[in-house]
């Protein structure tokens, strides 16, 4: 997933797009947490936030908002 996907996500052969998350922001991780569930951190400088999501299902499982750690 990337921010010029604008946060969507399609099956394997291209078909059945879907948006997944809206105003996707800037991806700074994403990682597999299990075969069916991804995890992407996005947002911005002020704001960032994990997106836990059901692959198969293509549908966000969970938002929650990181602390903020200062600037990079």
């Amino acid at each position: 997933m990337q921010h010029d996907d604008g946060g969507r996500l399609a099956d394997a052969g291209g078909r059945g797009l879907v948006e997944i998350i809206p105003n996707l922001g800037e991806v700074f991780s994403q990682s597999m947490v299990d075969r069916d569930t991804l995890l992407v951190i996005h947002g911005d400088q002020a704001r960032q936030v994990a997106v836990r999501i059901d692959l198969a299902a293509r549908k966000v499982i969970s938002t929650k908002p990181l602390p903020n750690f200062g600037t990079r």
